[in-house]
């Protein structure tokens, strides 16, 4: 990506046709190039920051004019990148964008290449690396959790306390570093028993920190819930049900459903992604054992499983075997976290209600009916709840990781703070230990984006949209 000082100019908003369209334009001669080909009662150059002026825009200097427009200027380093910035908000209609970025194009100011207006602002201090991460977010939050969860990382209190721990591994290192100075003098700065302290009490930090990365990646990526059961039980019925319109063919025949489908559901701010499978008997034609082998690998990478079963009949040896398929699939997951099960009993509106008294595991029992939705009020709270009562929740904070970047450097920050205090408690030299702290404190700084590489930060911004 050019990071140089040259101008830069985009379409701020979606290409197409609407009442307005914003183009925006940063660097040394957004203010200058737009000022000769914008015709209004002032001199735009000499136009104070964050004002906004009426008039009309030409196609070259003394030319036609091609739009009544509205010109924002913010000037450095009081806008969005640090630089001049500045906005126009011209007629919304394809063919008229691509005229003025075609004119300022023509004039030597260079298409922005995506996310290039957020990285001036990541270089010119305006943000750090995860408010900058955290605009993306924003700009493609699906649900209103996911939606607030990234306001919150870009108002920056996740950074805040990042920086803090920074702060502190600096200060660690400033009193270790200077002990060896004073090595040969025999001069002790700071108690082992005190270095070991703060290096617990900063493993406890990063600790909390990681157990809020399941809830947090719930939050961002949705929940993947999984429905299976043997075959006829009901999981296409339920799928429709809950999506509220027939997504997946219905029939008595069992084994109708050959592969997953997946649909989104929005459930109250929350989403979640559910993925309807064929029943996992333990018998087929071959092209039920590839359903059966989809639906492993869909169990495999699930958030929740709904294990259904039929509330008309006893528990029979095929859902038995289904419960130990669904064990099996989980205990060879390579995934961080454990998945939640829940039983769902379904066909409540058939007959009499046989008797049940669990699976053996302590899971939750929901009875319901996906023809006529009895029990469906009780679904509902469950999936509501979900996110803030699943395990490894992790703390009701407002600095919940949802980046798998985030939650990979805090591991290995800990891992390197482990390592510290194996070499502290093995009473080797402060020089071992200032080795690790290093290596923790270069972890969090890439987070923040104060050690971060050029090729993290390409690939950072290359996820972006153009414009932004």
């Amino acid at each position: 990506m050019n990071t140089g000082e040259d101008t830069i100019i985009a379409l701020a908003t979606p290409e197409g046709f609407g009442g307005i369209a914003v183009i925006r334009l940063s660097g040394g001669g957004a203010i200058s190039e737009v000022g000769k080909l914008f015709i209004s009662p002032g001199n735009l150059n000499k136009l104070p920051s964050h004002r906004v002026v009426v008039g009309k825009l030409q196609e070259k200097e003394n030319g036609d004019v091609i739009d009544q427009v509205v010109v924002t200027v913010f000037r450095k380093p009081n806008s969005y990148t640090g630089e001049d910035v500045v906005e126009i908000s011209c007629h919304g209609g394809k063919h008229l964008t691509s005229l003025i970025l075609g004119i300022f194009l023509e004039r030597g100011i260079r298409l922005a290449e995506p996310g290039e207006f957020t990285r001036r602002a990541f270089l010119n201090g305006k943000l750090d690396l995860t408010q900058a991460e955290a605009v993306a977010d924003l700009i493609h939050a699906k649900t209103t959790y996911s939606l607030k969860a990234a306001a919150r990382q870009l108002q920056g209190e996740y950074s805040k306390n990042l920086s803090k721990l920074r702060d502190h591994f600096i200060r660690m290192l400033a009193d270790l570093e200077l002990e060896l100075d004073f090595a040969e003098e025999d001069i002790v700065l700071k108690s082992r028993e005190k270095i070991l302290e703060e290096i617990e009490n900063s493993e406890e930090k990063i600790k909390e920190q990681l157990q809020t990365f399941r809830q947090g990646k719930l939050i961002h990526d949705g929940v993947k819930v999984v429905l299976t059961g043997k075959p006829n039980v009901g999981k296409s019925s339920l799928f429709n049900a809950i999506l509220g319109y027939e997504r997946a063919i219905v029939d008595e025949t069992p084994g109708t459903t050959r592969d997953a489908i997946e649909a989104q559901v929005d459930i109250e701010g929350k989403l979640f992604r559910f993925i309807d499978t064929a029943g996992l008997q333990k018998k087929g034609e071959r092209i039920e054992k590839k359903g059966v082998e989809i639906t492993q690998a869909q169990i495999k990478s699930a958030d929740l499983i709904l294990f259904l079963i039929d509330a008309s009949t006893d528990v029979v040896e095929d859902d038995l075997s289904v419960k130990q398929q669904i064990l099996k699939q989980i205990k060879n997951r390579e995934t961080e976290f454990k998945p939640d099960i829940a039983v769902i009993r379904n066909k409540i509106d058939i007959g009499e209600e046989k008797p049940f008294s669990g699976m053996g595991e302590n899971w939750p029992v929901i009875q319901l009916s996906a023809k006529t939705k009895a029990g469906f009020g009780r679904l509902h709270t469950y999936f509501a709840q979900y996110i803030e009562d699943s395990k490894n929740s992790g703390l009701q904070t407002n600095q919940i990781i949802t980046n798998v970047r985030h939650f990979n450097l805090l591991k290995e920050a800990k891992k390197n703070l482990e390592r510290a205090k194996k070499t502290l408690l093995d009473n080797m030299s402060n020089e071992f230990i200032a080795v690790d702290m290093r290596a923790a404190l270069d972890n969090i700084g890439e987070i923040l984006g104060k050690t971060t590489t050029e090729d993290i930060l390409n690939h950072i911004f290359a996820n972006f949209c153009i414009g932004k």
